[in-house]
């Protein structure tokens, strides 16, 4: 997989319509020039009733709005579904955890430390980054006197330097986990937005693991990135949190961060992937290596653990959604294609009807039927021409609109 994997992809739709509608119009000005007087004969008719020319150019409008608009929106929806899997997980591409618990089962912090070793000279890995995370922590800011539930804590290992622990405050500078001294704690842009929280607030977190008994800390800053998402999360540093929940030199999360930026990385998940097992399984082998050495070599309570290529599900996730919303729209496209022949066909024959004594008249001068037809034929076009220009401009506007909402 690479970059492409995230582009922007258009209805099945488009180039046919496009080769037909290019190859239609070529016809028509081919024969505009081939029979010059009844091309101007034709485009006169236009600005001679202005209110009527007005409305038929309106009326096409609309189904060339619906479909511009139409196959924008499918667009943007792809491009959103995919841009909040991608954000909400922050820097993280795999995740190493248990088989079974989740959050509550324990590992020993060796084997982050094993996985970090293993995979340091890897190309497609831009950093891992052993973790403890505490779920569902109820957090109170006892400045602004506003609360919290189901925030995630974050802790990390103080001095390592990779894209998972560079934290940003919101002017950009770096936040290191080393400035966080004992009753310190990172707050994320979204739970201090809830909290209405600032740097020097004195917050308390509760949480079951502590046997909900409340502590206290101070909010050092308000910070971005890392493994920091959109859902409401504070920052500690790793030793400081094992203190905390009782679980010295014990982590349940390795994260892991690909190369390249949070769309273009997900390409490297399956290679990541194999290169974590490799390095659980069998520590020995070096990356590259064909295969997985099950059985041999494993470190103690690898057994119980599995890697999540969570960006990735959460992109095939959103391709499946693209799925759903594709068909829907391309239906909701046809129909407004078919309202369009249709409006163009009723305009034809008003156009015919109500000319029957000019068109009578230029009959008795010699002028043939095919003549008759051609010269309406470019009138027509004359219209859907105005009309497609509007409808393009009038369905980037409502898209634009959609995407506002």
């Amino acid at each position: 997989m690479n970059g492409s994997f995230f582009s922007a992809t258009g209805s099945p739709l488009v180039l046919p319509l496009a080769l037909t509608a290019g190859a239609a119009l070529l016809l028509v000005v081919v024969l505009g020039v081939r029979w010059r007087h009844l091309a101007r004969l034709a485009v006169r008719q236009v600005p001679r009733r202005p209110g009527r020319s007005l409305l038929i150019v309106i009326g096409l409008m609309f189904a060339t709005m619906f479909i511009a608009a139409s196959l924008a929106v499918d667009d943007t929806i792809t491009l959103a579904v995919q841009s909040v899997a991608v954000f909400n997980l922050g820097k993280i591409d795999e995740d190493v955890t248990a088989n079974n618990g989740g959050d509550q089962h324990l590992f020993d912090a060796a084997l982050g430390q094993q996985v970090t070793d293993q995979l340091a000279g890897d190309a497609q890995v831009a950093g891992v980054a052993p973790a403890l995370v505490v779920p569902h922590v109820f957090l109170a800011d006892d400045t602004t006197r506003q609360v919290r539930g189901n925030v995630t804590i974050f802790a990390l290992t103080a001095g390592a330097t990779n894209p998972l622990t560079d934290l940003r405050t919101l002017t950009g500078h770096p936040a290191p986990l080393t400035a966080l001294a004992a009753g310190t704690v990172y707050l994320n842009r979204n739970a201090a937005t809830v909290l209405n929280a600032h740097a020097g607030d004195n917050i308390l977190l509760t949480s079951s693991v502590w046997a909900n008994q409340r502590q206290r800390f101070q909010v050092r800053d308000i910070v971005t990135g890392g493994p920091l998402g959109d859902a409401p999360a504070a920052v500690l540093p790793l030793d400081g949190l094992q203190q905390l929940a009782g679980a010295p030199g014990e982590i349940n999360h390795i994260f892991v961060a690909n190369t390249g930026d949070g769309l273009t990385g997900v390409g490297y998940s399956e290679h990541v992937e194999d290169a974590i097992y490799r390095a659980l399984y069998d520590p020995s082998a070096q990356l590259g290596h064909p295969g997985l050495a099950h059985g041999r070599n494993r470190p103690s309570g690898a057994d119980d653990l599995s890697v999540q290529t969570v960006k990735l599900n959460g992109v095939n996730f959103a391709l499946r959604a693209q799925d759903i919303f594709g068909r829907i729209l391309g239906l909701y496209t046809l129909f407004a294609l078919a309202l369009g022949l249709l409006l163009i066909f009723l305009i034809f024959v008003l156009l015919a009807a109500e000319r029957r004594v000019e068109i009578g008249t230029v009959r008795t001068m010699g002028m043939r039927k095919r003549q008759v037809v051609l010269g309406l034929v470019i009138e027509g076009n004359v219209y859907d021409g105005a009309a497609a220009l509007l409808g393009i401009f009038a369905g980037l506007l409502l898209t634009a609109g959609i995407v506002a909402v």
